[in-house]
């Protein structure tokens, strides 16, 4: 409904018909969208330079205790409730749930590295303005992603509380 009121400019009629709705829902319904889009992202925090260099520093460590598998490190940069999602886009497979929880992910992450059939390359790169993570020559008995990008989402403390894989191709076309 929000689409089709504040991008398609339909009027209330048409976006009530549109949507089997009474008049008097979609504006109940249009108020509460916006209401709700307003506030949006507010709880992400500002792409500030600290935030930055927090997000790059805690993909170096990450990177660092990958490479040496060293699990105790990687459990201390995992926030106690993070949550790792994956996107395959349907072109590659991906974990269809989200993984949640530091042990959960933990043996993810470690259980992923162990089904590489080679070392991967890594570089970090600025993608959506922060820093992450770009692996390249992937060769898993996994998945059949050739390359994909690892993002973090940091708590207040540093500690990483997201981390969000894009394996579909399509999705990581504009990467050079």
């Amino acid at each position: 409904m929000l689409l089709l009121r504040d991008v398609f400019d339909y009027s209330t009629n048409e976006t009530a018909e549109a949507l089997d709705m009474t008049e008097a829902n979609v504006k109940v319904a249009l108020m509460r969208a916006r209401r709700k889009m307003n506030g949006y992202g507010k709880d992400r925090g500002r792409l500030s330079p600290e935030r930055r260099q927090a997000t790059r520093r805690a993909l170096e460590q990450f990177l660092l205790y990958l490479s040496t598998r060293d699990a105790a490190g990687l459990e201390r940069l995992l926030a106690e409730d993070v949550i790792s999602l994956s996107d395959g886009g349907g072109e590659v497979s991906a974990a269809r749930q989200a993984v949640r929880g530091r042990d959960k992910v933990l043996r993810l992450i470690l259980g992923l590295a162990a089904k590489a059939l080679a070392e991967p390359r890594f570089s970090i790169r600025s993608l959506n303005a922060l820093p992450a993570i770009l692996v390249e020559d992937v060769r898993s008995i996994t998945t059949a992603a050739t390359r994909y990008t690892i993002h973090f989402e940091l708590d207040d403390r540093g500690s990483i509380r997201g981390l969000h894989a894009v394996l579909a191709p399509s999705k990581l076309s504009a990467i050079k």
